[in-house]
């Protein structure tokens, strides 16, 4: 039976905890073990590239080095909101503030924009 995603991601991360081989590094494909490989391990490009989930994207612009290659990841409300908030209010990322409850946020603790206050309902 084949693992999923996730399971390789996990198996590989602990391995690497262990014992790092080149060998494991493509196998750290979820996002989160990326993120916790490049924070606990060592912020290796190959192990990098993996990380494109919102959330983890976030974490590492906000805890590791805040990169393009990853930030630009950050598409989903919350996080858009959180990194202009914690890390700067870049308009490539402000964009994606669509939501509400993001958008009312963004305008009452960052600053009151109409195409940000457009989403608010």
């Amino acid at each position: 039976m084949w693992m999923d995603e996730k399971e390789i991601s996990k198996e590989m991360y602990e391995k690497c905890l262990k014992d790092d081989k080149k060998e494991f590094w493509s196998l750290i494909v979820d996002s989160q073990y990326a993120y916790e490989y490049c924070e606990n391990v060592k912020n290796r490009p190959e192990v990098r590239k993996n990380i494109t989930d919102s959330e983890w994207a976030y974490h590492y612009c906000l805890f590791v080095k805040d990169r393009p290659e990853i930030r630009k990841h950050i598409t989903k409300s919350k996080y858009a909101y959180w990194y202009c908030k914690d890390i700067e209010d870049r308009p490539e990322i402000r964009k994606h503030i669509t939501k509400s409850k993001y958008a009312y946020w963004y305008c009452k603790d960052i600053e009151d924009r109409p195409e940000i206050r457009k989403h608010i309902k």
